[in-house]
C-alpha cells in the first residue's frame, strides 16, 4: 500500500495505471485499454510483465474431462504465480465468463477494473482511482483530487 501512494504522489492526478506487483493482476473489463496503458508503462520505464490472456478458456472446452478442468487450471496458475513471485514480475492475466472464471478471482492479488467512459479510459482497483483523464483538449479532474489538494494545504499550513 505504501508502494502504491509513492507512485500516486509521483505522477499526481494524472496517474492512469495502480502499481503492478508480483502475483496475478486480474482484468475485467476492456482489457485493450489495460493492454496499452501497460505498454505505455513498459516502453516509458522499462521493466517486464507476462499478459496471459483467456486463460481460463483453455480449461473449459469440450474435449478436456470435466474431471480435469480444475486440476488443470490449478496447475497453470500455480506455475504463473510461482514464475510471477520468483522474477519479481507482475502477471497480468485476462478472463473469459465461464464456469472457472472463480478460479482466477481466487488467486488473483489484484483486479483491475478497465472501461471507457466520455473522458478516456478509466482503471481503478480496490485500492486505487484515477484522479484525471484526458479530454482532448487537456485533462478533466475528479473532484477527489481537488479534495485531497485541499486537505495537503490545510494540512501545510497548521
Amino acid at each position: 500500500m505504501q508502494q502504491l501512494e509513492h507512485e500516486k504522489r509521483d505522477f499526481g492526478a494524472f496517474q492512469r495505471l495502480p502499481k503492478l506487483e508480483p502475483g496475478v493482476n486480474l482484468v475485467t473489463g476492456e482489457e485493450k485499454i489495460v493492454r496499452q496503458l501497460v505498454a505505455q508503462r513498459l516502453h516509458s520505464r522499462g521493466g517486464e510483465c507476462l499478459w496471459i490472456d483467456a486463460k481460463n478458456n483453455l480449461y473449459q472446452k469440450p474435449s478436456i474431462p470435466e474431471y480435469e478442468k480444475e486440476k488443470l487450471l490449478a496447475e497453470a496458475l500455480g506455475k504463473i504465480v510461482e514464475l510471477s513471485e520468483t522474477r519479481g514480475i507482475p502477471a497480468v492475466v485476462t478472463q473469459v465468463p465461464g464456469e472457472l472464471q472463480w478460479m482466477l478471482e481466487t488467486v488473483a492479488s489484484q483486479e483491475i477494473k478497465a472501461r471507457s467512459t466520455s473522458h478516456g479510459p478509466s482503471v481503478e482497483t480496490d485500492d486505487f482511482t484515477p484522479e484525471a483523464y484526458p479530454d482532448g483538449n487537456g485533462f478533466q479532474t475528479r473532484v477527489n483530487h481537488w479534495t485531497r489538494e485541499t486537505e495537503v494545504v490545510k494540512l501545510g499550513t497548521n
